[in-house]
């Protein structure tokens, strides 16, 4: 479907050249406008040459930008603010330039007849999650309830993965100076020392031959390493974009020593905070269970859910095939086992979730404290072994002299 170019003057007398409707043909387009009461100026088929390049690509809208339109979206209606109003007042009010794209294109298509859900689902913006979230809502009557929980969620959501993230992040930051440091000190400090020791009558500690020939070797071949380097990290970061190569990434977090705990543990807080909520709003237990496995973020735990999924629909409980899965904590099952007998599967699912956010928490906190020590002891190790080497061939000098 073509997309026009408008400008228009709207109620208070204001020009706006910024307009972009979407729709079958000019006289749609003017309609459209009309209706939301714009005097009309100039409208105009979109080129190729006026389309805006994205730097952030066509994927989903990040977590935050999900929960603050949720928040304020929630506002709006609880203040009895109809719902194409609500978007008509985000879509400017909004900062990021997807999100405003994103709620501008769903106004257009409630405008145009369409109900909420079909109108975010239409942008391929939003999470499957929250599509079927606003549907549930719309379906009840409860969408300001649904909005509200689903900013909570993603407040939540986005604050767990970012502990997780920076968790990983830090020692790979730390070993990235590390490995800096070393380069620039056995490319540029050893070499000084070279000639030094050319005129010296000891004989070299092995330490100090390596070291030499480390600095020999890179200061002739640094671009050989630097390329070898980068092609193994572009290889692998292609590799790992690929279905197989996110099974195996996936696989290899959940057997990282020291951190396949903080990985597993956030993991089951996404997947029990998505069930809980998506139970709670009156979604299906299957269509739940088939979003929350697909939510977790990682192919070899969803792998197994996809089994639970398939187990459960054949008629069986929920806490067996999760029991026999042996992936989660024995006090998941427990819990669900428990909200499956008395009928509160929900309200069991947000406390077990509420649990492991804190402990994912909390977790983080430790594994920064015992990293850090840890690395740099390690560097601490590097940088004196380089020291060593380049000094105990003066102190053997010295003490021949002596």
């Amino acid at each position: 479907m073509p997309k026009y170019r408008c400008v228009a003057i709207d109620k208070d007398g204001k020009r706006d050249s910024r307009i972009r409707v979407e729709a079958p043909n000019k006289e749609t387009v003017a309609s459209v406008l009309k209706n939301k009461g714009y005097y009309i100026v100039s409208i105009r088929e979109e080129t190729i040459f006026d389309k805006e390049i994205e730097i952030g690509g066509n994927g989903s809208l990040p977590s935050k930008q999900v929960a603050l339109f949720s928040k304020q979206f929630s506002m709006l209606l609880r203040a009895g603010i109809s719902v194409s109003a609500s978007l008509d007042i985000l879509k400017d009010q909004l900062e990021d330039k997807r999100a405003k794209k994103a709620i501008s294109a769903a106004y257009d298509e409630v405008l145009k007849g369409m109900s909420l859900s079909q109108a975010i689902a239409s942008t391929k913006r939003f999470p499957d999650l929250f599509v079927n979230m606003v549907e549930a809502g719309e379906a009840g009557g409860f969408l300001d309830e649904v909005m509200e929980r689903m900013s909570a969620y993603y407040e939540k959501d986005t604050k767990v993965v970012e502990q997780v993230r920076n968790s990983l992040i830090y020692p790979v930051v730390v070993i990235v100076v590390t490995i800096v440091v070393v380069y620039i000190l056995v490319t540029q400090v050893v070499p000084q020392f070279v000639t030094m020791f050319d005129s010296m009558q000891v004989e070299l500690p092995g330490s100090t031959k390596f070291l030499i020939a480390l600095s020999d070797f890179l200061t002739k071949w640094w671009w050989a390493v630097f390329l070898g380097v980068g092609l193994g990290i572009f290889g692998l970061v292609k590799y790992v974009n690929t279905a197989r190569g996110r099974y195996h990434k996936d696989n290899f977090l959940l057997h990282l020593p020291i951190f396949r705990s903080l990985v597993l543990k956030s993991i089951v807080a996404r997947f029990t905070r998505t069930l809980s909520i998506m139970l709670k709003s009156g979604v299906p237990m299957i269509r739940s269970l088939e979003l929350s496995s697909r939510i977790v973020s990682n192919k070899v735990i969803e792998r197994d859910l996809m089994k639970v999924v398939d187990e459960v629909t054949s008629g069986k409980s929920l806490s067996g095939p999760m029991a026999n899965m042996k992936r989660f904590p024995k006090m998941v099952i427990s819990l669900m086992r428990t909200g499956e007998e008395t009928g509160a599967l929900d309200e069991m699912m947000e406390k077990c979730a509420e649990f492991y956010d804190m402990e994912v928490e909390n977790l983080s906190a430790r594994l920064t404290t015992l990293i850090e020590p840890m690395i740099i002891l390690v560097l601490a190790g590097v940088v004196g072994f380089i020291v060593m080497s380049v000094l105990e061939p003066m102190f053997t000098m010295y003490n021949s002299l002596g």
